[in-house]
């Protein structure tokens, strides 16, 4: 960088027509006679400063325009007294108000440090703009050189310092208090391009008027227009610095293919504080290797040097004013950047040799020489500097947050740029989303690391890839919860629903299946009124019915002999009771009954028998624990979904117990043990559901099993 290189801004491009005139204002550029760069004249504070104090005998400053920083400094006998004739000196300025902050920039090359002040800013196209905030340099390091008194930084304040409390950028300052848009323009036509012109010498330093600052809009303050063709905008990346997308540079219209995210990386910028282009290491070696293969291509009398930033070409092929130079037959150089609202297209800027050996003006013992150097140089990131900007119509349109570009047009030094913009379908990638640089992806005004944010461009990083799978991986559990919820509550049901059909009458298999009704019962009676006699019940002695532990009489076949007469009476403790024929006057107890309701009376005591098998809880759970010990060979003893009922460890819940009893494996397994146990022991029952634990427990009681 030859001279103050100020840090990046970005460039917005899209094919759109340039905005209207109105209230602008308009400063012209100069050119510095060395060609590195542009600047404004502005007088600052009080009209006429004492000599004699130090300062200049003149309010007028020449200060640099500068579009990749923030801040606006002006130089003092501090720091400068040996190098630049006008001097500023707040003490001598009746309207300069002193801040007490001190303050210090750094740029891409030099520094400077000072003090925050407040005074008066004025001009031609410029007016009164009061206390604008700026320093005072007291000291400097390779920043300040002949030709210029300070700098004009037009960045955002966020860039600004000091970052604690920054001042009020130049043209924020400007635009406030004249009620400007917030866009301003510049048009730059090459400082030293007019040395090409037959009547231009450097004897007349005219020719440096080079260029217009539009502040407000686009079009002069007449309504002028300083540009040929429709004006191309690119997103603005960042507020920040002017940050462009580059989406491909090229030679001799060719492409590179090159990455477009490495060029990108960590970022571009359009900057009007330096001098050159330049490119980060790996693509500044691939331009520079293709650059010197077009170049042997057209002449092979050139050495390396020729390629070097920092050598100065002053022989006869190298003057500016040789219009028959080779340097107009070299091959150009394209750079391709996004284009604002189509994200597959771009805009591509061919700059001609002459503005890649850039003009230079040196001083030799014999005065001073018309010379070029070369102006491309290597970077730590893409920097697009006078190199670029020269020949264009600049627009930073920072109210839609873009950047515009167009062919300069009515150059006041006379030169016609030879420079040319089109639009074009994208080649190397599908969208400029691709080319946003590392150090953009996380956050910028086109991506977003947050995906539907509104914006056009959605970047994954390593650890979204973690959160995904922590979030598919969530999902699954829950889903597999929710399985395991669906078929415990099935579970649940079905044992429910056994439950509850445990408790209906099973009157079909009553009357029809039980050897122990009598079916005599059922028979329509023959009188309108029915009686039944319940003759009492003699229970049987010892003699007749064996008895065997607890009443239980022991026959190997648990249905007890009866007759069709035999009914089941429900007083009794499950002994058969001998109906007799209804005999109005018999001496046995009498109940008249309407048939209905004898009927009603008749199922009512078949669910009770069947009721009668469930036994209380205590008496079923005791039960179950008496059948646990016969499923210990079981080893495998599950439902249809596979899942384990037994064997379980610690004391048996109810519902485990319910679950054993309601499984037809467990209950099979019972059944099984009980037979094998004692096989002369015929287990022979219809008892379905949760029963069958208790008539298990009853058979396994008649048969032996149990003490």
């Amino acid at each position: 960088m030859q001279v103050a290189a100020i840090l990046p801004m970005a460039l917005s491009l899209s094919l759109a027509t340039t905005a209207q005139a109105g209230d602008v204002l308009q400063q012209k550029l100069w050119g510095l006679s060395s060609g590195l760069a542009y600047y404004v004249q502005v007088n600052v504070g009080s009209q006429l400063y004492s000599s004699s104090s130090g300062s200049s005998a003149s309010d007028s400053f020449n200060l640099l325009l500068d579009t990749g920083s923030a801040n606006t400094a002006v130089v003092t006998a501090d720091c400068c007294s040996l190098t630049n004739e006008h001097l500023y000196s707040c003490s001598d300025s009746d309207t300069c108000v002193d801040q007490g902050t001190a303050v210090s920039v750094t740029y891409v090359s030099g520094s400077w440090s000072g003090e925050v002040v407040e005074d008066t800013f004025s001009g031609e196209g410029l007016g009164t703009v009061e206390s604008m905030p700026f320093a005072e340099i007291t000291a400097e390091d390779s920043f300040i050189s002949s030709g210029y008194d300070g700098i004009v930084g037009l960045g955002y304040k966020a860039i600004a310092s000091p970052s604690s409390d920054p001042p009020t950028p130049y043209f924020d300052k400007v635009q406030s208090a004249d009620g400007l848009s917030d866009v301003f323009s510049l048009q730059m036509c090459g400082a030293l391009q007019a040395l090409s012109l037959s009547n231009v010498s450097l004897a007349d330093d005219s020719y440096l008027y080079a260029g217009e600052f539009v502040l407000g809009g686009t079009h002069g303050a007449s309504g002028e227009s300083f540009h040929k063709g429709d004006i191309v905008y690119t997103p603005l990346v960042q507020e920040k610095y002017y940050n462009v997308l580059v989406t491909d540079i090229g030679v001799n219209g060719e492409s590179l293919g090159l990455d477009c995210e490495t060029i990108n990386s960590p970022r571009s910028i359009i900057d009007s504080g330096t001098s050159n282009i330049a490119f980060p290491s790996s693509v500044y070696s691939a331009v520079i290797a293709e650059l010197k293969t077009q170049v042997e291509k057209v002449t092979t009398d050139v050495s390396d040097s020729f390629f070097d930033d920092d050598s100065t070409c002053c022989s006869s092929e190298c003057d500016p004013t040789n219009a028959d130079s080779i340097i107009y037959s070299l091959p150009g150089l394209t750079i391709s950047l996004a284009v604002d609202d189509d994200k597959s297209q771009q805009m591509t800027i061919t700059i001609p040799a002459e503005y890649i050996w850039r003009p230079l003006v040196v001083s030799t013992g014999q005065g001073e020489s018309a010379c070029r150097v070369f102006g491309i140089s290597e970077g730590s990131f893409t920097l697009l500097g006078d190199v670029f900007m020269d020949g264009l119509f600049t627009v930073h349109d920072r109210e839609n947050e873009r950047v515009g570009l167009a062919v300069a047009d009515n150059c006041p030094n006379g030169v016609t740029s030879s420079k040319n913009i089109t639009v074009e379908t994208m080649t190397s990638e599908d969208s400029f989303c691709s080319c946003v640089g590392s150090s953009d992806r996380k956050s910028s005004l086109l991506s977003s690391y947050v995906p539907f944010s509104g914006k056009p461009c959605f970047f994954w990083q390593w650890w979204m890839y973690v959160v995904l799978v922590a979030i598919v991986i969530i999902v699954l559990m829950l889903v597999a919860y929710g399985y395991y919820c669906w078929k415990r509550r099935k579970l649940l049901r079905q044992i429910e629903e056994l439950r509850q059909s445990q408790n209906q009458p099973r009157v079909q298999r009553s009357l029809y299946t039980n050897d122990r009704l009598d079916r005599n019962l059922l028979q329509t009676p023959t009188q309108p009124s029915s009686v039944y006699i319940v003759e009492a019940y003699t229970p049987p002695t010892a003699a007749t019915v064996p008895i065997m532990n607890g009443g239980v009489p022991a026959t190997n076949d648990y249905r007890l002999a009866s007759s069709p007469s035999v009914r089941f009476n429900p007083n009794t403790t499950g002994a058969p009771a001998t109906a007799a024929p209804a005999t109005p006057a018999s001496s046995s107890t009498i109940t008249n009954h309407h048939y209905q309701h004898e009927d009603h009376q008749l199922r009512r005591r078949h669910r009770c028998r069947s009721l009668r098998h469930l036994r209380s809880h205590a008496r079923w759970r005791r039960n179950v624990l008496k059948l646990l010990p016969l499923l210990s060979d079981a080893k495998s003893c599950a439902d249809d979904t596979g899942y384990t009922i037994y064997p379980f460890s610690g004391k048996p819940t109810d519902e485990q117990m319910k679950a054993i009893c309601a499984n037809p494996t467990c209950t099979g397994v019972l059944q099984d043990a009980i037979d094998t146990d004692l096989p002369d022991c015929t287990i022979d029952f219809e008892a379905t559901q949760l029963n069958v634990c208790t008539e298990l427990t009853d058979y396994g009681a008649r048969c032996g099993v149990f003490e």
